[in-house]
């Protein structure tokens, strides 16, 4: 007796390649709008640090190589980042806590904007439902952070944002900050997220996509328009700027 052979098919959660998350649709997007893109995987079964030093080194990795003509010859003074839900915390947090980049050497104002998209600012408690908190708390923070509130302040966005002091030398780009109608409460932490910057006098945006979810929003065609329009406006000031001020 031949027994059948069996195939077996393995999905990795969470890999960038998967239709689910936003890297396809955001690359062939940018890609249309004839914009060079990078799309960045990370570790997710280790505890933080690690995903943040992964995304730090892609973001070194660009700066090294991103305008050699077998990468697409990208401008390497007009970089920006996005990021959906864990992605959008790390895009966040990569440009406001500046000891990632600088341990790599990676020049203050390289990041010219961030499109952060239904992101997570306030690691310890950014959302308004306490059974989604509950569940948030159990499946992803505590495995990644622990249990040390003090380390989760330390690892979010909205501190670092906070203590930035405007009339220092410290760079802080342009965000676009965005939500979905149906986000788990997360519209929360991006409201807040807004506040800041508007507290500390810096550039962002905020804007509720109301007919997405979490699960839709990082592959809709409103997220790529939003997105397109925000960093076609940052690139016509940045031209204007050398232009007023060539070398």
């Amino acid at each position: 007796m031949v027994l059948p052979r069996l195939e077996i098919s393995l999905v990795i959660t969470g890999d960038k390649s998967h239709w689910f998350y936003g890297a396809p649709a955001i690359g062939s997007a940018f890609a249309t709008f004839n914009f060079v893109t990078v799309t960045v995987g990370y570790r997710t079964k280790v505890p933080f640090p690690g995903a943040i030093e992964d995304v730090a080194d892609a973001i070194s990795w660009v700066h090294q190589h991103i305008a050699e003509e077998q990468y697409g010859a990208g401008d390497v003074n007009r970089v920006f980042l996005s990021g959906h839900s864990a992605g959008g915390h790390l895009a966040s947090l990569v440009t406001l806590d500046r000891r990632w980049l600088d341990s790599r050497g990676v020049p203050d104002d390289f990041i010219k904007g961030v499109v952060s998209i239904s992101g997570i600012y306030n690691v310890p408690d950014p959302l308004d439902s306490a059974l989604f908190s509950w569940g948030y708390k159990k499946m992803y923070i505590t495995p990644t952070f622990g249990e040390d509130v003090n380390f989760m302040t330390e690892s979010s966005p909205l501190t670092h944002l906070n203590n930035v002091d405007p009339q220092q030398p410290h760079h802080v780009p342009p965000f676009l900050i965005l939500n979905a109608g149906s986000d788990f409460g997360l519209q929360k932490d991006g409201v807040a997220f807004h506040s800041a910057f508007n507290a500390k006098g810096l550039p962002a945006q905020y804007s509720v996509l109301d007919t997405e979810s979490h699960g839709t929003i990082s592959r809709s065609e409103k997220t790529m328009i939003a997105a397109r329009d925000f960093l076609v406006s940052l690139i016509a000031k940045l031209i204007n700027q050398d232009e007023a001020n060539p070398i």
